[in-house]
């Protein structure tokens, strides 16, 4: 299980829980016997300099308490400064919390059995190589699971054919598979195969280890549809491996590599005039007046999701309604275009000083605008609820965006999450999410390219690269080191203006 979110996969709400999303029955805190396995006959000289992070969540504690409020986590691979404001260590409550060491801005974490002072601890030495590279808009790389199963350790031939079947057939059917002329003739030897990456990685087979609980999530499968995060390929028995982000091993024959979305929005200059739009589509065509003065469509077309301004102009032709570019002389169709208008009216709950940081998004419009108190800095395309629409463009409840005027209390760089009425399906963790209300979300969608169009279960879906950005900009601040970070009260937070 994960620190998770429900409502970007289904529209029941979810509820941070006081100490974290896990349960009191989780592992992190039970004295389990393979924490006793794990001391050591003589301890090393620890680095005071950093903590590092030997599970999942690694909670950052108001208090030098086990039950003390947390104010956000580092997780597998990350490491947090220590404090040097001359607080002192504090005693731990067993073995899973052997200490308390103050750490930097503010906080307090337990080291012990999942965090640890040894920078040489060797469960340091095979996590910190795969943490998630949260300076990139891609924490981790991802695809698409088409039902595979999921390995705790480097999988035997015995462990494979268990899982798997007939491990020879499926050898013989991938080598064949590889010499295959086209798609045709790999659809005819396995239509499993289509669309699937069948070659080897030309990676070393990575070091066997048996992750602990702490470590690794407890699905043996992965169901399809559901998305997967890994941070390394590899072969083994002459096929390609996935590691997962828990470290998980996973087939890479059965999964589709999601590709990079390259689209992003726009910084607004001082000034800026909306409306603004982009182009909805490929092959939209411009519209200009022929020798007779009359608009007709031409052979040129604009790029796809591009920007572009409008003037004033504004007609129609066939049925159509045309708006005038900003390039002279030429016009789109209306329905060609995501038109941005926003209203600009700053909420009522902004912060009186300071930055007033807040969002406007368009369900409809699909579209959202980043200001700094009146000032727009910067705008793109969203997708929210895939619902339909009822009257007045209002979205029905089923995987609808809630409309109403929020603020972000809780933002991750990356979180898994679940579906309720979708038993086992999962998004991995999703890149740069933003809670702003119960479990709705602004975040990144790398599993789709569509944005504009209404795709989400609920949450607001960005582009990685703008969700990287918007995470950055808001407030506040997610601290140096830090994964994740809880708002506190009276913390300036940037308020999320949702309408149609």
């Amino acid at each position: 299980m994960a620190a998770t979110l429900t409502a970007c996969t289904d529209p029941r709400p979810y509820v941070w829980k006081k100490d974290d999303p896990l349960g009191a029955s989780d592992p992190l805190f039970v004295d389990g016997s393979d924490a006793k396995a794990r001391q050591k006959t003589e301890a090393p000289t620890p680095d005071r300099g950093r903590i590092h992070a030997k599970a999942r969540f690694v909670w950052i504690r108001k208090k030098p308490d086990p039950d003390s409020e947390w104010l956000g986590y580092i997780t597998l691979g990350q490491s947090i400064a220590v404090s040097r404001d001359g607080r002192k260590d504090q005693p731990g409550t067993g073995t899973v919390c052997e200490t308390f060491v103050p750490v930097a801005p503010k906080g307090w974490v337990c080291v012990g059995r999942d965090a640890t002072l040894d920078a040489d601890d060797p469960e340091v030495a095979r996590l910190e190589p795969y943490a998630p590279d949260v300076r990139s808009p891609w924490p981790f790389e991802y695809a698409k699971s088409l039902e595979t199963v999921r390995y705790r350790s480097l999988p035997s031939p015995r462990d494979q054919r268990a899982k798997e079947g007939n491990l020879e057939t499926l050898l013989d059917r991938i080598a064949r598979a590889r010499k295959a002329p086209n798609e045709a003739a790999v659809r005819a030897i396995d239509p499993r195969f289509v669309g699937v990456d069948l070659s080897l990685t030309g990676n070393a087979v990575i070091p066997s280890w048996l992750p602990p609980s702490t470590v690794l999530e407890s699905d043996d499968n992965i169901p399809l549809a559901s998305t997967i995060a890994y941070v390394h390929e590899f072969d083994h028995d002459d096929r390609a491996w996935l590691l997962s982000w828990d470290h998980a091993v996973i087939p890479r024959i059965r999964v589709q590599k999601f590709p990079r979305s390259d689209f992003h929005g726009t910084a607004l200059e001082d000034g800026a005039k909306f409306p603004i739009g982009f182009v909805r589509k490929r092959n939209a065509k411009k519209y200009k007046r022929a020798s007779g003065g009359e608009l007709a469509a031409t052979q040129e077309t604009f790029t796809p999701r591009a920007q572009i301004g409008f003037g004033e102009g504004r007609t129609s032709l066939g049925g159509d309604v045309l708006l005038e570019t900003d390039e002279p002389g030429t016009f789109i169709r209306e329905k060609d275009a995501f038109v941005v208008a926003p209203t600009r009216e700053l909420p009522k709950r902004l912060a009186p000083n300071g930055r007033r940081s807040w969002v406007e998004v368009s369900t409809v419009g699909g579209w959202l605008v980043a200001y700094e108190g009146e000032r727009p800095v910067y705008v793109t395309l969203i997708s929210a609820g895939r619902a339909a629409l009822g009257k007045d463009d209002q979205m029905v409840p089923a995987s609808s965006t809630p409309n109403g005027v929020y603020a972000i209390h809780s933002k991750l760089k990356t979180a898994t999450m679940r579906s309720e009425n979708r038993p086992g399906r999962t998004h991995a963790e999703v890149m740069y999410t933003q809670v702003f209300y119960e479990d709705y979300a602004l975040h990144g969608a790398y599993w789709h390219d569509d944005f504009g169009d209404r795709k989400s279960a609920g949450c607001v879906n960005l582009s990685p690269i703008d969700s990287k950005w918007l995470f950055d900009w808001s407030e506040p601040r997610v601290p140096t080191d830090w994964h994740v970070k809880r708002i506190e009260p009276g913390e300036d937070a940037t308020v999320v203006v949702i309408h149609p």
